[in-house]
């Protein structure tokens, strides 16, 4: 798989998705080779989190101006920074302690009480 358009990022979603669900079904019965190992895990955040926006040069063959690339790159931060939110909550302290949470979350979730625990001070009593 290579590539960046909309076809490519499906398939890579699809198959992601495909492994972590392989990988969760290992956890219930190991046998054979696990589908991903903690390496794996730790490969895949650091190169997410590597990640940086990338800037915006040409449009239709003119220049861009100044804000318009200021803002391209704003924007591409924002996502960025969402997927750094989306891991942080996924371990904050409380889940870290494995208690039950959906295998995928609800997409619009309202934060907890605000406390002092978790990343932005976000609370631990989800």
């Amino acid at each position: 798989m290579t590539g960046s358009g909309a076809g490519a990022v499906a398939a890579y979603r699809a198959y992601v998705l495909r492994l972590l669900d392989q990988d969760a079904a290992f956890d219930e019965d190991a046998t054979g080779e696990p589908p991903l190992v903690l390496a794996d895990y730790r490969r895949a955040l650091t190169a997410i989190l590597a990640l940086g926006a990338s800037p915006l040069l040409l449009v239709e063959g003119r220049t861009v101006t100044a804000a318009e690339a200021t803002a391209f790159n704003a924007g591409q931060q924002a996502g960025l920074d969402s997927a750094l939110i989306a891991i942080g909550e996924a371990w904050r302290p409380a889940l870290l302690r494995h208690r039950p949470v959906p295998a995928r979350p609800p997409a619009h979730r309202h934060p907890p009480a605000v406390a002092d625990s978790g990343p932005g001070g976000r609370a631990d009593t989800e």
